[in-house]
């Protein structure tokens, strides 16, 4: 945990909840004890706990720590690596619709208030919203500027503020003792806002929704007003195109509205004059 996790990921907090776990199932065993059996016992007992997923997670964790074993000469091989995950669906799509959006957020006060609003605005996710610095929110130009560093991907991006953001942040009272735009009153790093978001959502009668789906709310909004995937695609900051296709099914019209104008522009050149109208030259149908 201090010599790689710490360091070198930014899922270090979790992955001190997944050894916590580790630790109460595997007990003192030394690393070469642990095989593949155990292993297949820890996934069966976590799963009666957690969702699939979760488990999921934990074992991405299991086989880093064995792989770091490997690499740091402890063991010879990893007892992980023919451990199978389970089988989920990633294409969930969770989002929240216009009125929900505005009775969420009616129930959130101080930072959190501002933590949404963000998410629903700018797609920007928990991480990237947590460690956002004064530094990084330019008012003159209307941007916020995600540095690499604190990106999931580890790209540099440049993210337009509506007027929402702009007002929400210029409101919120800067701590002079934090660089960060949302802290402790101390002027600490804020960590974590699970127990307040929970408490948001169960206000709102808000179930079964994760902080991060509502990233899926802003790219589900901008795709339901007309946006194009491509734009979506990078306001959201996807790496490929194949994660922002999930919400191309939530504007079936569209293919309809693109023959209309087809049909609109075709129209000004040929209008059929009635039964037996002349078709313009160089038709490429045949109609006999």
């Amino acid at each position: 945990m201090a010599d790689y996790s710490k360091p070198n990921k930014r899922s270090y907090a979790t992955d001190v909840e997944c050894v916590k776990h580790f630790r109460e199932f595997f007990g003192d065993r030394y690393v070469y004890e642990i095989d593949c059996l155990q292993i297949e016992k820890y996934k069966t007992e976590r799963l009666l706990k957690v969702k699939p997923s979760t488990v999921n997670r934990e074992l991405n964790v299991l086989k880093c720590m064995f792989h770091r074993a490997i690499e740091w000469d402890m063991i010879l091989d990893s007892p992980a690596k023919k451990v199978k995950k389970f089988q989920v669906d990633d294409k969930r799509v969770r989002f929240l619709t216009v009125e929900e959006i505005n009775r969420l957020l009616s129930v959130c006060s101080g930072s959190l208030f501002g933590i949404v609003g963000l998410a629903i605005n700018t797609g920007m996710r928990r991480g990237e919203i947590l460690k956002l610095k004064w530094e990084d929110v330019d008012f003159e130009n209307g941007i916020i500027y995600i540095e690499a560093s604190s990106s999931k991907n580890k790209c540099h991006r440049e993210i337009p503020m509506n007027s929402f953001v702009i007002k929400t942040l210029e409101e919120l009272k800067k701590n002079a003792r934090s660089p960060y735009v949302f802290c402790k009153p101390g002027g600490c790093f804020l960590g974590s806002i699970r127990k307040s978001y929970a408490t948001a959502l169960e206000k709102a009668n808000i179930k079964d929704f994760r902080f991060h789906d509502l990233r899926h709310t802003f790219c589900s909004q901008l795709v339901n007003s007309g946006v194009d995937i491509y734009t979506v695609m990078e306001l959201a900051g996807h790496k490929s195109i194949k994660m922002t296709m999930r919400y191309a099914h939530l504007t079936p019209n569209q293919k309809k509205v693109a023959i209309e104008i087809l049909g609109s522009k075709m129209d000004t050149f040929w209008t059929p004059s009635g039964q037996g109208a002349d078709l313009p030259a160089g038709n490429f149908m045949n109609l006999s």
